[in-house]
Parts: structure tokens; sequence; C-alpha cells
């Protein structure tokens, strides 16, 4: 299932995407730097957080990884969507 993957394939993003990671960007900037100022970390930050994984995973399509029941392998690193079975074949 893990093809060698073509690194010079564009991928392309839209205007949208690329704002929403802009965002994320800039409130993940700030949580580092309010962690190095104080070594602490806001509960509210911590929201910023977990949106940007899920922005990082829905634009970037990036996927949990799957046992061969199909089941979530949790604790796994998640794989891109080309390399799982919900991937297919767009190509």
């Amino acid at each position: 299932m893990m093809d060698k993957l073509d690194m010079d394939k564009p991928y392309l993003l839209t205007q949208a995407q690329r704002m929403d990671l802009l965002n994320s960007h800039n409130k993940l900037r700030n949580i580092l730097q309010t962690i190095t100022e104080c070594n602490d970390i806001w509960v509210s930050q911590v929201q910023h957080l977990e949106t940007l994984e899920c922005e990082l995973h829905r634009i970037l399509k990036f996927v949990p990884k799957r046992g061969e029941d199909g089941q979530i392998i949790w604790g796994a690193d998640w794989i891109l969507i080309e390399h799982s079975k919900e991937g297919g074949d767009d190509d």
C-alpha cells in the first residue's frame, strides 16, 4: 500500500485553504510564544492546537492508519490518504 511518492508532483491548495493555514500558523506562533515566555499554556490555546491538527488533516488529506480489520490503530502516526484504502486510485 505504501507506494513510492512522486515528490515532484504539485499539490494545489485553494486560497481559502491557504488562509485557514495562515490563520492557524499565526495562532500557533502566539501559543509557542506564550509557552516560551510563561512556561505555560492556556486551556483556550489547546483548542487552537486541535483546530490546527484538524485543518492539516483536512487540507493535506492525512488519515488515521487502519489495521487489516479496518479499525483505526490508536497511537499510530497518520498517513497520506493515497497510502490508505480510502485513497483509491485517482491517478
